[in-house]
């Protein structure tokens, strides 16, 4: 985190957690870099109405004319469909371009703990700049934990016998895009690849440790050492058992598929759902310049 990231927040209402993520806060293996490089925020708040409500009276400029309709109505979209995200993109803060989506807390922790969006959590996978992060309370240091432990659990169960330290991390920043319609031509191709091509470092910190305790794996911080599975042909009662795998995959898992199968297609459920509603979201709170201005950037980055 940069002293120039971490102050943005002084700009904003309060917030209980936030954190920068994507390409400008950790930067991609052969991505080039501007001053017009869009940071990704997201901050968890106690209560988005309020928050909405004390942002839109001293930011108005940062929200489209759906704000018009007061901060119950933007509150009311936010928790009503998709990752239960509202996004301001295009916003100047000390000069730098943000885009910070606003979530309530409890939707968070939900997402960290069950996957039932796979959005918040998804993010949380890689490593991310946290800007805020509450002293007194653990719960959501507790349920940042777990969700390593299991994104390093569901990883394990779509690799084979054998895997090298960058197939790993790979699979863990793949779970997140598993049925995401974006990934079918708005997103670079490669683009898992890159981001763990230009982080390796990053996610050999984040990872050894969860690695260590969850299955006695000690990570080399190498990328090409192989490592055995202890998890490979593991069966679908034994996914049921553990408790390191949430609810929004053990709700969807089938007797009659196998366990990489499962999880393969529990992944594609939740997040190919999620990512349209949240894209739709995003439409109406964007608006209709900066929804087609964020998604002719998107377009240029993924073909260009």
């Amino acid at each position: 985190m940069t002293s120039s990231t971490s102050t943005l927040l002084r700009h904003l209402p309060s917030c209980r957690f936030a954190f920068a993520y994507g390409s400008a806060a950790f930067k991609q293996h052969g991505h080039t870099y501007n001053k017009n490089t869009m940071l990704d925020l997201i901050l968890a708040v106690e209560d988005s109405q309020a928050f909405h409500s004390a942002n839109i009276a001293q930011n108005p400029t940062h929200y489209s004319m759906f704000a018009k309709c007061g901060a119950n109505a933007v509150a009311e979209l936010q928790r009503s469909a998709g990752a239960k995200v509202y996004y301001n993109p295009f916003v100047s803060l000390d000069g730098q371009l943000v885009k910070y989506g606003v979530v309530d807390e409890k939707d968070m922790l939900d997402d960290l703990l069950n996957w039932n969006t796979l959005y918040v959590s998804g993010r949380l996978h890689k490593p991310v700049n946290i800007l805020q992060l509450p002293d007194s309370d653990s719960t959501i240091q507790d349920a940042l934990a777990f969700n390593l432990r299991a994104a390093s659990t569901v990883a394990l169960l779509t690799l084979p016998k054998q895997f090298t330290e960058f197939d790993l991390f790979v699979a863990i920043s793949s779970l997140s895009y598993t049925g995401d319609f974006r990934m079918a031509g708005a997103e670079k191709k490669g683009k898992v690849e890159s981001i763990v091509r230009g982080n390796f470092s990053a996610f050999h910190t984040l990872y050894a440790p969860v690695f260590q305790s969850l299955v006695d794996i000690k990570l080399s911080g190498t990328q090409d050492t192989l490592i055995h599975n202890p998890m490979h042909g593991i069966s679908v009662v034994e996914l049921e058992d553990n408790v390191n795998i949430p609810s929004g995959i053990k709700s969807r898992l089938s007797p009659e598929k196998n366990a990489q199968d499962n999880i393969h297609d529990a992944l594609k459920d939740i997040v190919g759902e999620s990512s349209i509603l949240q894209a739709l979201v995003g439409i109406i709170s964007a608006g209709p310049v900066k929804s087609t201005k964020y998604a002719a950037e998107k377009l240029r980055k993924a073909w260009l």
